[in-house]
């Protein structure tokens, strides 16, 4: 088909046409020319990253926590008056 095209176009006395015959031969072949524009949807979807994570702890935890620290402070001479 392409190949017939251009034989064409060869053949045609191009400067004979008329500025109207000459933009509709245009419009004419512009599609088979250019690729077609498609719509493309964005799948790209934005999820919200929490900047901190919260950890609940139970009562248990917290008596746990403190005997490790008062036992670090009394093993390294830390006095806990300086954390009031």
């Amino acid at each position: 088909m392409e190949k017939i095209c251009n034989e064409l176009i060869k053949d045609m006395n191009l400067g004979k046409l008329t500025n109207n015959q000459r933009i509709n031969l245009v419009k004419a072949i512009l599609p088979y020319l250019l690729p077609k524009k498609k719509e493309v949807e964005n799948l790209n979807q934005f999820t919200e990253q929490p900047i901190f994570e919260v950890n609940v702890l139970d009562s248990s935890d917290v008596k746990e926590r403190l005997d490790r620290f008062e036992k670090y402070a009394k093993n390294n001479d830390i006095s806990l008056e300086e954390f009031d």
